[in-house]
């Protein structure tokens, strides 16, 4: 299958994120054009673990259509972060600890703000599996790349994992995508951030 660029993403799935732009085809939501989430995301940023705030270096592997975000730290990998491109949109499989079966689809061929669907599987965190489900609900939102001031897409995915008790742990993750700089900020919870730049 032909791909597009080096990214890994296929013609038709590129071809609908740039020609569609924000009216059309999304029950009144706002499409976004321009985005490709498989693209690199910036290599200097920083990144927040448990509150401590640490300038890394953020490299990007393209292997077929899988896409893994190592954030580094000077001696060590701190986390690497897998996606998954497919016809019918972008999806995380796994990071920060944390690995999703299937994977969460965290964005559509036809990215909008004010977007909302559902996820059901499973999810590891280094055990068994375990039961879960997560709704994913996308906005407006603003970033820097740098110094640089950007208009950004913004994906929540707030999971539920139900225990034996009928108790629900609950857990977010958010990802900010930004035009030609693909995943520009990710968080896992509260432990684990990666950004670039600051005002």
């Amino acid at each position: 299958m032909i791909r597009a660029a080096a990214a890994g993403w296929p013609i038709a799935a590129a071809a609908l994120f740039l020609l569609f732009g924000c009216t059309g085809g999304t029950g009144g939501h706002r499409q976004i054009s321009g985005l490709d989430p498989a693209a690199s995301p910036p290599t200097s940023e920083r990144a927040n673990l448990g509150g401590l705030a640490l300038p890394v270096t953020v490299s990007a592997e393209h292997a077929a259509d899988e896409l893994r975000v190592n954030v580094k730290g000077p001696h060590e990998v701190y986390w690497t972060e897998s996606y998954l491109t497919k016809r019918d949109g972008f999806y995380f499989m796994r990071g920060a600890g944390d690995e999703f079966e299937p994977p969460i689809r965290i964005l559509p061929t036809e990215p909008s703000a004010g977007a909302t669907w559902s996820w059901k599987g499973k999810i590891s965190s280094g055990g068994g599996l375990m039961p879960a489900s997560a709704t994913i609900t996308t906005g407006d939102d603003n970033v820097y790349v740098g110094q640089i001031g950007m208009d950004a897409l913004r994906v929540r995915v707030d999971i539920s994992i139900p225990d034996a008790a009928g108790h629900e742990a609950q857990r977010e993750m958010t990802f900010w995508f930004a035009s030609g700089h693909g995943i520009v900020q990710a968080k896992f919870g509260s432990g684990s951030e990666r950004y670039s730049g600051g005002g």
